[in-house]
């Protein structure tokens, strides 16, 4: 087996990893920090060893890593034993714009700053290791092993295979998978010259298209937008308009695909059109014109995409005239159509800062058409909250309105409402007014209890503080009811841990028993320390730095940061020894 040292700055990480995986590929032991370095090893002494066992060092070289000691180190050593005879041979590879070392200018090295040049030198890296199987066989045609040509050559042999399974399976062959597909650029590259190919069935075309909606949108561009949607066969411009509307940052060929649905027959390309309007940001002209073709189609023709499109531009144009379009089909409908109209308008018609309208008359009719539609479907009661919530605009003087509606609903449509608006929504830009944290603080009150817990927690979100003045001022500080992470970040965040000291402690006494992360125990380690409970060193000594799994990406995330924070206002404090731990940590945190 060969093995591979990865030297490189903690900046340069995603990069050192998306190599590892890519050489783990062929059976390649590759040896990096993260995976090879405890809390509390000697970090030289680890490098030392891990060279000694190594065939290859590969250097990542950047801005990042020509000013980083560590990597430094490693190259010497390297270096050192290429220079005694030693088998350990070093390969440098730019990853980042800069100039290379004095004492690696000697060596032939691997460009791979940029996407293009990182599929371009892969393959002689591979080759440089004398490996020419992929150990696991799961890709067998990996981006660097096919030219466009070869795809091309592929793709035509399938030509008369009818069963979709095999054509899907002779697409993954050469990379595609769920949300990935390797190839990118030779991909599109393959499609591109295809287009000019007679022969290839529209069937397949179409298909090998729509694989493009799992290309990066640098890779997307550079399809033949225009000659796609120029052309007249149904299913090509379908599936080009579906790649479209996944790449949503792509502003283009707007104007073409609306003179596409002007011109539309077929009910299949019509509703996928409508769902790519529904889905990208329009350019305002496009929009307004988009508005007009509307007004034309309601006449013999009103559903849900048209008018979940007519309630997306309501916001974009800010025009009176598409409410009353709105209003007057909501008049003219059963009751499941007000019902679905009214979802509409929730979706779509409160997608930003929410409706204004001029008119007082059609302002209070629109207020009382989404007042008078809540339910017995807890679902639609939450979205029309949320709504009202997040978009109402100028329908209402003042959130309290809303709130007192909320209080009146069933128990699920209020908890579902609650925990939309923790999860989903940026509650402090939205809420931010004592109004409304005294309207969050009567649901803390409630004698449900999941009520009671993600109230608490949209509370949070809003101000840590009035969090924590909620808990104290029940009698017994009881935390059973709420997230004791989410408490602990609030206390070492926001506020003194000494002045909540008796409610620190039920966190602490949550957390040790129960099943949280890593980040949590650490700062539960943190305020132990601040307590006085543990000295500066004890504390350095528990606490672990690990790749968390556990929880929402997001909290680990800033609870991370927290402790990094702490860290950081430590390095004040101790001896060289205990700052060097110290350190030692933030680098390991930060990584």
């Amino acid at each position: 087996m060969i093995n591979v040292f990865i030297s490189h700055n903690y900046k340069d990480k995603p990069m050192a990893r998306k190599i590892a995986k890519e050489l783990d590929k062929y059976g390649i032991k590759v040896w990096i920090d993260e995976s090879e370095i405890r809390l509390g090893d000697s970090l030289i002494e680890k490098i030392r060893d891990g060279l000694d066992h190594m065939d290859f060092l590969i250097a990542l070289i950047s801005e990042n890593s020509v000013h980083s000691e560590w990597v430094k180190k490693e190259l010497d050593i390297a270096m050192n034993k290429e220079i005694d005879g030693k088998k350990v041979i070093a390969i440098p590879i730019l990853v980042g714009k800069c100039e290379l070392p004095g004492f690696l200018k000697g060596k032939l090295y691997a460009d791979m700053s940029t996407s293009r040049k990182y599929n371009e030198n892969i393959p002689a890296l591979i080759r440089r290791f004398d490996i020419n199987e992929i150990v696991d066989d799961k890709n067998e045609f990996t981006e660097y092993k096919l030219s466009a040509a070869q795809v091309i050559e592929k793709i035509e042999k399938i030509e008369n295979i009818k069963n979709e399974n095999e054509t899907i399976e002779f697409i993954e062959s050469f990379g595609y998978s769920e949300r990935t597909l390797f190839y990118r650029d030779t991909f599109i590259q393959a499609i591109n010259k295809l287009l000019e190919d007679e022969k290839i069935s529209t069937d397949l075309l179409a298909s090998l298209i729509e694989m493009c909606r799992y290309c990066p949108n640098d890779a997307v561009i550079k399809l033949s937008l225009t000659q796609l949607l120029n052309r007249s066969d149904e299913q090509i411009l379908q599936s080009t308009i579906n790649v479209l509307r996944e790449t949503k940052s792509l502003k283009i060929q707007q104007k073409k695909i609306l003179k596409i649905l002007k011109e539309c027959e077929d009910n299949d390309l019509e509703s996928c059109i409508w769902d790519y309007f529904i889905s990208v940001q329009l350019d305002f002209d496009v929009a307004k014109k988009l508005w007009e073709f509307i007004q034309e189609n309601l006449k013999d023709n009103h559903s849900n995409k048209i008018i979940m499109c007519m309630c997306k531009l309501s916001n974009q144009l800010g025009d009176d005239s598409i409410f009353e379009e709105w209003y007057t089909l909501w008049l003219g409908g059963d009751d499941k159509e007000k019902r679905d109209i009214v979802n509409c308008m929730c979706r779509y018609g409160f997608e930003s800062e929410g409706i204004y309208l001029v008119s007082p008359k059609l302002r209070d009719n629109v207020r009382d058409v989404l007042f008078g539609s809540f339910g017995e479907n807890d679902a639609d009661n939450a979205n029309l909250m949320i709504a009202l919530l997040t978009g109402a605009g100028n329908l209402v003087e003042s959130n309290g309105e809303i709130w007192d509606k909320l209080k009146g609903l069933d128990e699920y449509s209020i908890l579902l409402t609650l925990e939309i608006l923790r999860d989903e929504y940026n509650i402090a830009y939205i809420f931010n007014s004592i109004e409304d944290i005294e309207a969050l603080k009567d649901f803390v009150k409630s004698p449900n209890r999941n009520i009671k817990k993600v109230a608490l927690e949209v509370i949070a979100e809003i101000s840590l503080k009035e969090s924590l003045e909620v808990i104290k001022a029940e009698s017994d500080f009881s935390i059973q009811h709420y997230n004791a992470g989410s408490l602990l970040y609030t206390l070492l965040k926001e506020s003194s841990v000494k002045e909540y000291k008796e409610l620190f402690e039920k966190v602490k006494e949550k957390i040790e028993n129960g099943y949280y992360s890593q980040v949590d125990r650490n700062l539960i380690c943190y305020g132990d320390y601040l307590l006085g409970n543990i000295d500066l060193d004890n504390m350095l000594v528990n606490l672990q730095i690990k790749e968390e799994s556990i929880g929402r990406q997001y909290d680990i995330e800033r609870k991370s940061k927290l402790l990094i924070e702490k860290l950081e206002d430590l390095l004040e404090q101790g001896d060289a020894t205990t700052k060097k731990k110290i350190c030692e940590l933030i680098k390991v945190a930060k990584a």
